[in-house]
């Protein structure tokens, strides 16, 4: 995280509040992944064609009833590891919307202090968004 000379106290802590929580969710989704990789390698499922699915980017491609199977040995793993996300049927998703949310509180407070209506186009363009927070050193 950059160092901003003359950044006050409350920008300088939500963007703590934002490296803090996006390392959280990295960690999760990493733990997440590896569950998934995991699995694969130890059970079989297969896509639609007959093939082996041995990446979780394509465990959408399991006929309905492996993949439900899936997600509950997913969950339960998880859960054995300590990331609880509630139940089969969800993720961690909460992680990545609580970044979201303390990106965009840091975004307003950007424009309290700035002034000017920028905070939409920054919140809801992803070219402008990614650069302000890569600018503000996040």
């Amino acid at each position: 995280m950059k160092i901003i000379i003359g950044e006050p106290e409350n920008q300088r802590q939500a963007r703590l509040k934002i490296v803090a929580a996006r390392a959280q969710r990295d960690i999760v989704y990493a733990a997440d992944h590896e569950t998934k990789e995991n699995i694969l390698k130890e059970n079989v499922f297969l896509d639609d064609e007959g093939k082996r699915i041995t990446d979780f980017k394509y465990d959408w491609t399991m006929n309905e009833a492996d993949f439900i199977c899936y997600l509950k040995l997913v969950y339960e793993t998880n859960k054995q590891k300590g990331f609880d996300s509630g139940n089969y049927e969800t993720n961690f998703y909460e992680y990545e919307q609580r970044v979201h949310d303390l990106e965009n509180k840091y975004i307003d407070m950007f424009s309290e202090t700035v002034g000017g209506n920028v905070t939409n186009k920054i919140k809801h363009d992803l070219y402008f968004r990614k650069k302000f927070l890569g600018i503000s050193g996040l």
